[in-house]
């Protein structure tokens, strides 16, 4: 399972797990927009330099430290409908049974 991006708050504390969702990795392909930078930091004084990307179709958000783009692989859905087979519900079973909680419909 992979994420397609990250999560992101305002506050100090961190967001909760039940905020984000995964998808299997079978679902995705590498994505095929190039990423384009949102913001950096840079010209700001104190704190390490980072950056903020766009990275797929789906327009989902990476941070990274630093201002280059970050080193890990952008993923896209390689479809637009999805149905769960036997392989993706032998795996969730098998993440639920090492404790893995799928609450709401989340994994």
């Amino acid at each position: 399972f992979v994420a397609l991006g990250m999560l992101c708050t305002t506050m100090d504390e961190a967001p909760q797990v039940q905020s984000m969702r995964c998808v299997p990795r079978h679902w995705c392909t590498t994505a095929k927009v190039q990423p384009m930078k949102l913001w950096h930091d840079a010209g700001a004084s104190g704190g390490k330099p980072g950056s903020i990307w766009i990275g797929n179709s789906l327009r989902t958000m990476y941070a990274a430290e630093g201002h280059q783009m970050p080193a890990e692989e952008f993923l896209d859905l390689n479809s637009t409908v999805y149905v769960l087979s036997d392989k993706d519900i032998d795996e969730i079973s098998a993440q639920n049974g090492k404790g893995v909680a799928l609450e709401n419909g989340g994994g």
